[in-house]
């Protein structure tokens, strides 16, 4: 259900965006307090020019191009939360402070109803700006301010009570809409709650007739036609943007090695290779399992195997049953079973993102029972450890790599500064040219 949420006047707080301006601001910032790298030889800059005219081709030589205008990063639905964790704090009439695109906002929801509805807004009180996540969530569903008691409705923000007012005095208050909340659509898709970050009055008519990122494994979990085994959501904010790690979890090739022991090993690194299919706006970049070497063609079989970005925050891996019978020597018949990883990249705050991680295998009658069993018996806290020690594992690197980064200017550089030779890395240039192409907006 979509909360249509109604257009005021409130103060906002300051937007930040993820690409363009901001991250240049942020550069320019960083690079006053640096000392800039010295100038590279004529050797040096003659080699990355080829280089970038080699990835050039690399990630764009198979790719269909759409030629749509940027990117609109705020008419898009945002994942906030998974639904079972704010629904433990809604039962306790605590208010939901969440952040998107560098605001602020509070998510609640009325008390005790088996049908939750939603209510989203800019977490700012318009009498003097209290944050409203410090407040409470009434029986009627009504948020109140902890400062002074102001109360606002749960779908449209009007203020309803004026404690300090007369009644006469609060009639007419309550009538303006400087004393309403400004509200943000919300709804609940997957299992995890979506925010709309643009309220404007053409934003929200967007919103009703756009749905989020759609994600076949994860409609697959609702459709009693097909057999699903599934995990729960993992969860986590990363103290790192939003463009370094859909760049890192669109690269399967550091796995082996970053998290070596934990994920697959070092000596065994990943023997495959990635092949840019699609580049476009709105259907994003996705990449083919393909052979290391590029005179190699890549087989029909494996193109059913396949890493993509979906804008604006969604990341998904497919392996078939023929990829892992490929890999692993097998000779099992190929089926309709297929593994998928579904990666969801909420991006909070320049520098900061929230992660929602989630493996679904589509199909899963032909594995074994004991294998389903004791799956789904395993406890929730021993997946979330692993996923934690996955992201632990290279937390420190990828953060010190947009250190980095920001000092020699990657974020618009990278052409010039990465040396990608081989077809590991399509994806990562192919996602990398999206950015530069549509999202810098």
């Amino acid at each position: 259900m979509v909360t249509r949420a109604r257009s005021v006047t409130c103060a906002a707080a300051a937007r930040a965006p993820i690409h363009g301006r901001g991250n240049r601001a942020r550069l320019a910032t960083f690079s006053s307090r640096r000392r800039r790298p010295a100038a590279r030889n004529a050797s040096s800059s003659s080699r990355l020019a080829e280089t970038r005219r080699a990835d050039d081709e690399q990630a764009g030589a198979s790719a269909k191009e759409s030629s749509a205008g940027d990117y609109d990063w705020k008419r898009q639905w945002y994942p906030v939360g998974t639904l079972s964790s704010f629904e433990k704090r809604a039962s306790l009439r605590e208010p939901i402070e969440v952040t998107l695109l560098g605001e602020s906002l509070v998510v609640w929801a009325e008390p005790g109803k088996t049908q939750t509805v939603w209510s989203c807004s800019k977490n700012l009180c318009p009498h003097r700006l209290a944050p409203m996540s410090e407040g409470r969530v009434r029986d009627d569903g009504r948020i109140e301010c902890s400062y002074h008691g102001w109360q606002f409705e749960k779908e449209s923000g009007v203020c309803t009570r004026i404690p300090q007012a007369s009644p006469e005095e609060e009639a007419k208050f309550c009538s303006s809409s400087r004393c309403t909340l400004s509200m943000h659509p919300i709804q609940v898709k997957y299992g995890l709650v979506w925010v709309w970050p643009d309220n404007s009055k053409a934003g929200l008519a967007e919103s009703m007739d756009k749905p989020p990122v759609w994600l076949e494994p994860l409609e697959a979990i609702d459709d009693d036609d097909i057999e699903t085994l599934s995990n729960e959501y993992y969860q986590r904010d990363l103290e790192y943007d939003f463009d370094t790690l859909v760049e890192n979890i669109v690269d399967s090739s550091h796995v082996p090695h970053a998290h070596s022991g934990i994920q697959g090993h070092r000596d065994r690194p990943f023997p495959y290779g990635l092949d840019v299919v699609r580049f476009d706006r709105d259907a994003g970049v996705r990449a083919t399992v393909a052979p290391k070497d590029r005179s190699e063609p890549v087989p029909e079989a494996m193109r059913e195997s396949y890493v993509e970005f979906l804008p604006p925050v969604a990341i998904r891996y497919r392996f078939s049953s023929t990829f892992f019978n490929s890999w692993s020597g097998a000779k099992t018949k190929p089926n309709k079973r297929s593994a998928n990883l579904v990666v969801l990249a909420t991006p909070t705050a320049p520098g900061k993102c929230r992660i929602f991680f989630r493996t679904t295998v589509m199909h899963a009658e032909s594995l074994p029972f004991m294998l389903k069993l004791i799956s789904r018996l395993r406890p929730v806290f021993l997946e979330h450890q692993t996923r934690m020690d996955v992201f632990d594992s290279d937390a420190w690197l990828l953060a010190k790599q947009e250190t980095q980064g920001l000092e020699y200017g990657t974020k618009r550089n990278w052409r010039e500064l990465f040396v990608t030779p081989t077809r590991a890395d399509d994806l990562v240039l192919g996602f990398r040219r999206w950015v530069d192409e549509w999202g810098a907006g």
